[in-house]
Parts: structure tokens; sequence; C-alpha cells
């Protein structure tokens, strides 16, 4: 793979000749023996870095000429015409160019000459400048420096010094870039993790809102008859396990039909919800409230027997609101009982209705005893 692919395959940004920016200061800093590991590789040798520092002086002499060149040539290319925005940056960057260009020539190609390049490479890649302009501008800037050295009386070991200088610069700018693309990768994969966390988080949340809707009574807010039975096995089996008592109460609206023919839906459901606001007022912390069905509601009672519960009865009647009347019927698991909750439920039910027969025996005792019109 050729150094031209290679930048284009990791989207190596550019232009760090045309764009350093001396103020960022957060780039890696490299081992000593990394770097000099990396000059040994490229066979730079103190040779190499005496030639070229001994060259200064005259660079220094051809700079400004070399970079209004340099800035000619780069002008002449419509991705770099664009990014530069009049005037002024032409002339900080010819200032950062030229402090680049001597920086070449230093002789000290240590530590804080590698970390001045790298700083390089981090300005660029937060400048995002595209990726295809840097080696082109790499490649300019080196044949123009050895030519404008060559007429100053540079030779080959010069060229070659210079050569071998600029690949470690090219080094140390990839270095950036393959650190910058691993951070953003790195950043990607949090953010996508980050994001699936929320959307468990979000299914979590509407299918425990799914789950609460699935298993309550949309009028009242109690629990609904699937619910019921579910808790009343669990219980059942607690009860017998743990050799307590458990009751259940099973509470109708006495006329509720009549309610509903005389005044509407409406009226009726008004009614449901007072009676379940009633019923989770008057219920204990270990009691449990259902909407049975229709005018139905029942209570899961553990730890209570039937004494108990036809004491919870009397405070539940009376705690009806004004007009509504209900009938109660109670039942306590028997040890005779299966554990389930089938005969502790027909019992209760059972109850319900002898309470409701009575209250309409009562009723109509008393509507016979009003004088006929």
């Amino acid at each position: 793979m050729s150094v031209y692919e290679f930048v284009s395959k990791y989207e190596f940004v550019s232009k760090m000749i045309t764009s350093y920016d001396p103020t960022v200061t957060n780039a890696p800093r490299l081992p000593d023996d990394t770097i000099q590991r990396r000059k040994e590789l490229l066979d730079f040798t103190k040779d190499d870095a005496a030639c070229l520092a001994a060259f200064r002086p005259e660079v220094e002499k051809f700079s400004a000429a070399l970079i209004k060149e340099f800035y000619k040539q780069q002008m002449k290319v419509p991705e770099i015409r664009d990014l530069i925005d009049g005037p002024e940056m032409i002339e900080r960057l010819r200032a950062a160019q030229h402090d680049y260009i001597l920086g070449l020539f230093s002789g000290q190609y240590d530590g804080d000459y590698a970390e001045n390049r790298l700083r390089i490479g981090k300005a660029h890649a937060n400048m995002g400048i595209e990726h295809d302009l840097f080696v082109p501008s790499l490649h300019r800037l080196e044949k123009m420096l050895v030519e404008h050295c060559r007429a100053h009386g540079g030779d080959d070991a010069l060229e070659t010094a210079l050569h071998k200088l600029i690949l470690f610069d090219l080094q140390l700018v990839f270095d950036t870039y393959i650190t910058g693309l691993i951070g953003e990768i790195e950043e990607s994969r949090d953010k996508l993790a980050a994001h699936a966390r929320t959307l468990e988080e979000k299914v979590a949340e509407r299918t425990a809102e799914i789950l609460q809707l699935a298993r309550t009574d949309p009028l009242t807010g109690l629990w609904n008859r699937r619910e019921f039975y579910q808790r009343l096995r669990h219980e059942a089996v607690s009860a017998r396990r743990g050799n307590h008592n458990l009751s259940v109460a099973f509470v109708d609206i006495d006329d509720f039909k009549s309610m509903n023919d005389t005044h509407g839906h409406l009226y009726g459901d008004k009614i449901l919800r007072q009676v379940g606001m009633a019923i989770s007022e008057i219920t204990r912390e270990t009691d449990q409230a259902f909407r049975f069905g229709g005018d139905e509601f029942c209570l899961i009672l553990p730890f209570t027997d039937r004494a108990g519960a036809e004491k919870l009865s009397v405070i539940l009647s009376a705690a009806m609101p004004d007009g509504v009347g209900v009938s109660i019927g109670v039942a306590q698991m028997q040890p005779e009982d299966t554990g389930t909750f089938e005969t502790l439920v027909t019992r209760a039910d059972e109850q319900m209705y002898a309470a409701k027969n009575q209250y309409q025996s009562s009723m109509a005792q008393e509507a016979a005893r009003q004088p006929s019109a």
C-alpha cells in the first residue's frame, strides 16, 4: 500500500504545513526510546541532524521567498483556496510555516520536537481539513526546499537528511490521526452503548407500563380479576406453608343496575371509582384490593381470620359514599382447603350473595310496608 493510499484509507487530515496552531497543547508525548527507535529505523543519525543544523543560516536567507512561492502554488489548488479566508489568514499561515521550516533545521529532534509535531497533527485534526491535501502539500514543500537548498549550496547528504526527517514528521502526524480515529471509534462505541442502554431502559419502562395496564382496572386503578387469582394463589400457598390466617372479602354494590338505568353509565362509573377509592383508603398495608368485574370488588386479607375480616367489612360499609350500600361476604381459609384458593373464593362468593339476598329481602319488606298510592 502506498503512502497516498494509506492516508486515504484512514482519512488522515491534511495541510499540516498550512495550518499549524501552537496553542493546542493536549497532544500526546512519545517516550524518548520510541522516538530514538523511529529515527534508527529511518537511519536518521547524529550526522544527519548536524548536517541540517549547519544549513539553518542558509535556510533563514531564503525561507521568506520559499514560503511566498509555496503559497502561490497552494492557492492554485481549488480545495486549498476555498479553505483560506482572506489575506490575514494567509499571513498567519506564513508565520506558522516559517516556524515549521526552521524547526526542520534546528538540529534538535528530541521529545520536544516530537511533541511539537504531534501538536501540529492535533491542530489539523481539530480543524477537520480534508486528508487528501496533506501528503501532496508535504511533497510540494519538500520539493521546493530541496530546490532552494541546492541553489544555496546544499548537497545530497542534506537532501537525504531532510527526506528522512520529513518521513519522521509524517509518522508523528499519522500517530495523531490514528489516535483520533481510535478516539472517534471509542466515542461512537460509547454513544452506541449509551443509546442501547437508553433503549433498554425505555423498553423496560414500557414493558412495565404494559404489564401494569394488563394487571390493573383502568377505571378504578385497583388490581383486576386476573391479578386477583394470581395473587390469591400465591397467598394461599404462603398461608399454608407459614401456618397463618388468610381471608377473602367479596363486595357487591347494592342496586347498581338501578343506578345505571336511572342516572346513566357515566354516573355508574363515578360510583365505581368512589367505591374503589373507599376500598383503597380502608385497606391495611398487607391487604390487597381488586375490582373483580362489573360492580363487584374483592379483597385478599393475609394474616386475618374471619372475625377480623368481618370487622373490616363493617368499616368498609361505613366508608361508602352517601347513598351507596354494599353487600359483603367473607371467608377464611380452612385446614381442609386444598391450599390453593377455589374453595375460599366459593365460600366468600356465597356469603356475598347471601348478604345481597338478605338486603333485597329487607328492601322488599320495606316496600311492602309502604302505603300504596
